[in-house]
């Protein structure tokens, strides 16, 4: 267990960096080429339309969506590639994802449905999966676990690896790592192991 932890904390740090880098180039980052269509759901979320392999994104109705906010939307598509790299390379990884401290999200694998999902309005600095990263409760700005968690995503129990993401010393968002229960059930707790001993 320890193994398979101290392996999601490292994927972690990784992401942070990726992360950091993606904040440092917003104000000139390039478009990337893709066909990603967005809009404004009913409920006022401005969100993904269509799953073409990456991440979903939301963001809150609560957020006024201007060019800088559009441009982040966008630009943030260049995140799916590592996102994806490390849900689908560990077992135990449910889901990876960046919150930004206006409140948008992207999350993969993708949910269909965010804007039903989370609702009209959605404050990351609520959850534990944001605040446990922030400067008064990582000052270190190293990887923080939660405690067990019911996903507002819809993954059920989980915990996560959660790293702040800084740029010019202002907390830009929080990026994640999903465990859940489940994962952690079916591949750590159910090994095999030999003789007549058992995990619990």
């Amino acid at each position: 267990i320890d193994q398979q932890m101290k392996e999601v904390s490292r994927l972690a740090r990784v992401m942070q960096r990726d992360h950091e880098r993606f904040f440092k180039e917003l104000p000139n980052c390039i478009m990337p080429n893709f066909d990603a269509k967005y809009g404004v759901h009913s409920n006022g979320v401005y969100y993904k339309l269509v799953d073409k392999g990456g991440a979903s994104l939301y963001y809150s109705s609560a957020t006024r969506i201007g060019p800088a906010e559009l441009r982040k939307a966008v630009c943030s598509e260049s995140l799916d590639t590592l996102l994806k790299s490390i849900v689908d390379s560990n077992p135990i990884v449910s889901q990876a994802y960046l919150n930004t401290s206006d409140n948008m999200n992207r999350l993969y694998p993708f949910m269909v449905d965010a804007p039903g999902q989370y609702g009209p309005t959605l404050v990351m600095k609520d959850y534990n999966f944001y605040y446990l990263a922030d400067e008064k409760h990582d000052p270190e700005r190293d990887v923080k676990w939660t405690e067990a968690y019911l996903d507002p995503a819809g993954q059920g129990w989980m915990i996560s690896a959660v790293v702040p993401i800084y740029y010019k010393n202002v907390l830009e968002g929080v990026s994640g790592l999903d465990v859940t229960i489940d994962a952690l059930i079916k591949n750590v707790l159910d090994m095999k192991l030999s003789w007549a001993t058992g995990a619990f």
